[in-house]
């Protein structure tokens, strides 16, 4: 089992290198464990969702996050592509990700065993497969 610790900003950095996180966001901005960021959806209307997304925990393989955005875009929110991934769930402005499942899909071969966000850092506990 290993262990990494690295703040939001890497964890970000760490998302794009991977081509985990969508090309279609832009205007990143991190601030302790929120993430604000615009979504260009590709869509006529919303040409774009700006929004936050914040760490809220994460328990058996399910990471939870709080999402921010106007109440017209939580409507629409659902129908967004990136929103109808296998490992996403939408319930009211929380996004769960299964976290592990992601991970297989993306990264070979890693098991994510712990995920907690403590003084402004995440520490993550994982395995090789």
């Amino acid at each position: 089992m290993a262990e990494v610790i690295f703040s939001m900003a890497e964890a970000m950095d760490f998302l794009a290198a991977n081509k985990i996180l969508p090309s279609n966001i832009s205007n990143l901005e991190i601030d302790d464990n929120m993430v604000t960021f615009r979504y260009n959806t590709k869509l006529a209307f919303p040409s774009h969702i700006d929004m936050s997304i914040q760490f809220l925990k994460y328990e058996n393989g399910v990471a939870e996050l709080e999402i921010a955005t106007s109440w017209l875009v939580e409507k629409v929110l659902k129908k967004i592509p990136i929103m109808q991934q296998d490992f996403l769930e939408l319930q009211g402005s929380r996004l769960y990700i299964r976290v592990n499942e992601l991970i297989e899909k993306k990264i070979s071969r890693i098991r994510l065993e712990n995920l907690e966000f403590i003084n402004h850092r995440f520490e993550i506990k994982f395995s090789t497969i």
